[in-house]
């Protein structure tokens, strides 16, 4: 083997250890633990396992009512929108995952089509460019980029990437055609319009970015790659399936009692725009401080003054120095407008709730997307990879030059994950789950998932706080408080199946078939686990030597307190009791009198107090329970010695 050849065969072999460095770094970034969760998923979530659009009872798997409720635009985004597909998606995939009780508990989702966007990525820059080194840079630098990994860690909605995806592989149709598509068969274009036509009902990103494919046909083929039989047939029966389809939802929503013109998106997003740009200073600086002072810092490297946000920097520069001038005409025109694009879409779809005060800088009037941490900016994210695919290509054709490519997208990549390592902070804080509060319920709802997999304690009954009422109605209300909304939301929905099987037991009634009826929940449960404190409790030591009906519940009323006492004549070490309902209690143990409140709900919630050693025989146990609120009954089980 001569030098120049072992030469090219060491920086082949460093070129694939540096693609594995970067896909590794992915990995890494997928498997830190998300002790945290965007609380409209809770919502989405919730509505997802509703039995129809109004039934507040849960039920997990498909029904054909399931399939009217991505028509219902006002219950999954709040004003009327046309993400359709986007929602039947969402609601697939998370039926499909809550069968494994890790709906909520997974970005298995985002890190799915995070991936099919990365290979589709790869895909079209290699068709474009002919250059397998330039379809790594693109793809690398989009599957580490700052707003990807920032998504992943955050998951929220799959609009966004699902856009980008249905993109890519719309555009991938058109560059994998070896002739124009007045030449091609009916099936290519019919394929290429019924992506685009999904696309349309996914995210309005969709009218931003598929105007660029026809200037791409108009670059390669000329007039006639536009202007021809196909191309025009094809936009004219999407254009009027579009039309039906935004007609049939306007018609369907309407009959919704929730529905208000008010509440439609374009008139507002159309009054919006006219008052940002009545400040045109105001909204071009936004813009450029978004741009470059956020989408570039977070995107490539989260830029700062460590050791990794510098050399990050130093990289992004160097992939900038590494473009080379001798571009053809064609790459250079497509280039150009595809950021001509990007300024388009960045003008035209700003956030449409406005300002954003933690996510943007005070003063800020032009709400850009670009300045979000994550999900929003992602198809700009993309885009930069594809751009500097094609940019890049003629410069990086030696394996010397590709090894520095890698070497700088690994930089890169790396201290984006690094600092995104605890969170993206800012993401977190603008939905209050950046506290500890949220994350240690968090942690502790996880947990349940391991105690269900214990098949000699199930099933149990599980105890967390919630509201006083048989039912939570799942609205965007009961997402944004900490507790008791976050257990109750995520014990409901992510843990409805084992609840359906008989592995777990709740109070509320909200499920709509569960093994084991609520109103005698203890009796049939096996273990007692309480979530938020972590403690559990072998129901079955209680019932030994006694009648099954030891833990059925007794009734208190605020007309007449529940009350019960248990005198034991053999030695315990510990009393226990447990409420369900708001209510005041006082537990004497022979001459010790104790008070306090149960703030569980409608859960049952334990209380356990020692027994003091001098205490051996002839111990009297004495409880009464007063419900809290006037309209509703309290209801215990014991007291019990043990």
């Amino acid at each position: 083997m001569t030098d120049t050849s072992l030469k090219a065969k060491l920086f082949s072999d460093l070129n694939w250890l540096l693609i594995l460095c970067n896909i590794a770094l992915f990995v890494w970034a997928c498997s830190i633990p998300l002790y945290w969760q965007q609380p409209e998923l809770f919502y989405h979530g919730f509505f997802w396992s509703m039995n129809g659009t109004t039934d507040y009872h849960l039920q997990t798997g498909l029904r054909w009512s399931d399939f009217l409720k991505p028509l219902d635009p006002l219950r999954v985004d709040g004003p009327l929108r046309f993400r359709q597909f986007s929602y039947l998606t969402e609601m697939l995939t998370f039926k499909f995952w809550q069968y494994f009780s890790v709906a909520y508990a997974s970005n298995c989702n985002v890190v799915f089509f995070n991936l099919l966007t990365v290979f589709a990525l790869w895909k079209l820059t290699y068709k474009l460019t002919q250059s397998k080194s330039s379809a790594w840079a693109a793809a690398l630098l989009a599957l580490n980029s700052g707003i990807a990994i920032a998504t992943v860690m955050f998951p929220f909605r799959n609009a966004k990437l699902l856009v980008v995806t249905l993109f890519l592989f719309a555009w991938h149709i058109l560059a994998n055609s070896k002739t124009s598509l007045d030449k091609a068969g009916w099936g290519r274009v019919a394929g290429f319009f019924f992506i685009g036509l999904l696309a349309a009902f996914t995210d309005e990103i969709a009218f931003f970015v598929f105007p660029l494919l026809f200037f791409y046909l108009y670059l390669r083929d000329g007039k006639k790659g536009v202007f021809n039989k196909r191309i025009i047939i094809g936009f004219c029966v999407n254009a009027a399936l579009f039309i039906a389809l935004v007609l049939f939802i306007k018609e369907y929503t309407s009959h919704n009692p929730n529905y208000s013109v008010e509440r439609h998106t374009i008139p507002d997003h159309l009054r919006n725009l006219t008052a940002y740009f009545s400040q045109p200073i105001a909204t071009v600086r936004d813009l450029a401080k978004a741009f470059f002072a956020f989408f570039l810092q977070r995107n490539f490297g989260y830029w700062d003054f460590s050791i990794l946000g510098v050399s990050a920097f130093l990289s992004f520069t160097a992939l900038i120095f590494m473009i080379t001038k001798k571009l053809l005409p064609f790459e250079k025109k497509l280039a150009a407008a595809i950021l001509v694009m990007v300024l388009i879409k960045a003008l035209l779809l700003p956030h449409n709730f406005g300002v954003h005060k933690i996510s943007m800088p005070e003063g800020t009037v032009f709400p850009s997307l670009l300045f979000f941490q994550h999900y929003y900016a992602y198809c700009e994210t993309v885009i930069f990879g594809l751009i500097f695919g094609i940019l890049l290509a003629k410069g990086i054709t030696d394996s010397r030059k590709f090894t520095l490519t890698l070497l700088c997208i690994t930089i890169i990549s790396l201290s984006n994950v690094y600092h995104l390592k605890s969170g993206p902070q800012n993401a977190l804080e603008a939905v209050n789950r950046h506290l500890p509060v949220p994350k240690m319920a968090m942690k502790d709802l996880l947990r349940v998932k391991w105690y269900l997999t214990q098949k000699n304690l199930r099933p149990f009954y599980l105890s967390f706080p919630t509201i006083n009422a048989d039912y939570i109605h799942g609205t965007w209300a009961d997402t944004e408080n900490i507790s008791p909304n976050v257990y109750t939301d995520f014990i409901l929905v992510n843990y409805l199946r084992p609840i359906e099987k008989g592995d777990a037991i709740i109070s509320l009634k909200n499920p709509s078939a569960p093994a084991f009826p609520p109103e005698d929940e203890l009796t049939n449960a096996a273990t007692f686990l309480d979530i938020f404190t972590e403690e559990s409790l072998d129901l079955k030591r209680l019932r030994e030597g006694k009648e099954l009906s030891v833990l059925s519940p007794r009734e208190a009323a605020r007309s007449k307190p529940g009350a019960h006492s248990e005198t034991l004549t053999q030695p315990i070490k510990e009393a226990v009791f447990f409420i369900k309902g708001r209510a005041q209690y006082q537990f004497k143990i022979n001459d010790q009198t104790f008070t306090g409140e149960q703030s569980y709900g409608n859960s049952y919630e334990m209380f356990r107090f020692p027994i003091p050693p001098e205490m051996k025989t002839s111990i009297r146990l004495e409880l009464m329970v007063v419900p809290a609120d006037k309209s509703r009954e309290a209801y215990f089980v014991g007291p019990f010695g043990f």
